[in-house]
């Protein structure tokens, strides 16, 4: 069975806003007005069949397309066999990077910086951590040639 697809309360919202403060609504209703509003909608009647269209769009047009977006166990099963294999195979790793760059974005974020700015300066940190340790390592290495240097000339054993 699909899952149940979460609600866009936002959405929906921004949508019943738009839909009550359109040009049609009266926003504010002066005593004096109200003659020439009902002469206007004598004279007008198709301002409220608009209202009403206007609604259906507002309304209906995203519940349409709520209604037609497939989930994501549809667009699952549609996979031929190998690509479902190699998708579930995958699934795990493809979640760990994508909470590792949400992590990473939440982090960028937080600065005054633009996040490009920011993602920029940590990747430039990260090559030189990266270069560091390697020429840690290098040294280490080079250590560690020296002290079995030394062993093989005092006739020592060399240690592995």
């Amino acid at each position: 069975m699909a899952a149940k697809k979460p609600v866009n309360w936002w959405l929906w919202t921004k949508m019943l806003l738009g839909y009550a403060f359109t040009p049609f609504t009266p926003l504010f209703h002066h005593p004096l007005d109200e003659h020439s509003r009902k002469k206007r909608d004598l004279t007008c009647p198709f301002l409220f069949t608009q209202k009403n269209s206007g609604a259906a769009i507002c309304v209906g047009g995203p519940a349409f397309t709520y209604w037609l977006t497939p989930t994501d166990e549809e667009l699952f099963q549609k996979y031929n066999p190998e690509l479902q294999k190699r998708s579930l195979e995958r699934r795990f790793e493809r979640q760990q990077e994508f909470d590792d760059f949400v992590t990473k974005l939440k982090e960028y974020s937080k600065s005054d910086k633009p996040i490009w700015t920011v993602q920029a300066e940590a990747e430039e940190k990260e090559r030189q951590q990266r270069a560091s340790v390697q020429k840690s390592l290098a040294l280490a290495d080079e250590v560690k040639a020296r002290k079995e240097a030394m062993r093989r000339e005092a006739g020592l054993p060399v240690e592995k």
